[in-house]
């Protein structure tokens, strides 16, 4: 049957799918006990975000590192890793612009923006509109595509009569 060193270790090298670094680093496992009786693992885990796919990624990458590794039964808990830690991983997001100037930018290397949604009347092309025109009129080169399938609007908020030739 493992022990708890051996769990910390085979958990510790399991990366936190939030801000791929190794629980470990993060100091992400937070209890671990044993119930040799049983061959059952219970572990405590601290993550960046908890819920949906990530929360269950690393549910599943822990399971089977423990069960593979001799546990019969394993049962996890999670909690929230506190804000300060989670921020000492984040990636620098220097290159990423934050503002409108960012965008606008000359060096921005962004190439597309697209405007979707599933769902009808929320303002799609209203919102692609401006944005091209406010980009255009920094001087960007920009295209503009309206694929409703239901009925274009974009060139009725454009102005445009006449049918592309």
């Amino acid at each position: 049957m493992l022990t708890v060193d051996q769990v910390k270790e085979l958990v510790g090298e399991i990366k936190d799918p939030i801000i791929d670094v190794p629980l470990k680093e993060t100091e992400g496992i937070v209890e671990v006990s044993i119930k040799e009786e049983k061959e059952h693992v219970s572990v405590k885990l601290a993550m960046a975000q908890l819920g949906g796919a990530p929360q269950l990624d690393l549910q599943m990458a822990v399971v089977n590192a423990l069960k593979e590794n001799g546990a019969k039964t394993v049962g996890i808990r999670f909690e929230i890793l506190p804000e300060e830690k989670v921020n000492q991983f984040k990636p620098k997001e220097e290159n990423k612009p934050k503002t409108i100037e960012g965008l606008l930018s000359q060096n921005n290397p962004v190439e597309f923006i697209a405007i979707a949604s599933g769902k009808g009347g929320v303002g799609k092309s209203t919102v692609a509109v401006n944005l091209a025109v406010a980009l255009a009129r920094e001087g960007k080169k920009v295209g503009l595509v309206d694929a409703d399938i239901y009925g274009f609007s974009v060139p009725d908020m454009m102005g445009i009569d006449e049918k592309p030739g």
